[in-house]
């Protein structure tokens, strides 16, 4: 039912990422590349946690100059208005 080239090329996919791996077991302990990975985590987890304050804080600072902006053209009006 497969094409004969396309069989082909999936055994020769197959055999490359084989080989990938096979490679990579031997090159790289699992202590290590557990290691990296939890470093990894952990910095991921650090860095989304100072987005997130810096996120709140940039909030607060609009809101507030927001606020700002909004009762100084209230107060520009009324004293022009009178």
């Amino acid at each position: 039912m497969v094409p004969e080239k396309a069989q082909a090329q999936a055994n020769e996919i197959f055999s490359e990422r084989s080989a990938y791996f096979d490679r990579l077991m031997d090159n790289v302990t699992l202590t290590a590349s557990l290691r990296e990975d939890i470093e990894q985590l952990f910095t991921l987890q650090t860095l989304q946690r100072y987005k997130s304050e810096s996120l709140t804080r940039m909030r607060w600072t609009m809101s507030y100059f927001m606020l700002a902006a909004l009762l100084q053209v209230g107060v520009l009006t009324y004293v022009v208005s009178r």
